[in-house]
């Protein structure tokens, strides 16, 4: 079973975070956010230009 948590900025949709029993957490970006010229990065460690990001 895989659990997903969409996450939001202002009404737009960022990306979602997903885990599956006994995976890590990853946070994918939606495709529409990064692709958007005022998008802004959500933390140095996770990077727009990275599409996946495993904790």
């Amino acid at each position: 079973m895989s659990d997903r948590l969409t996450a939001y900025i202002g009404g737009a949709r960022v990306g979602w975070f997903t885990h599956a029993s006994g995976t890590k957490t990853v946070f994918t970006f939606d495709d529409a956010w990064r692709s958007r010229a005022r998008r802004m990065e959500l933390s140095l460690s996770m990077p727009v230009g990275h599409r996946r990001r495993t904790s």
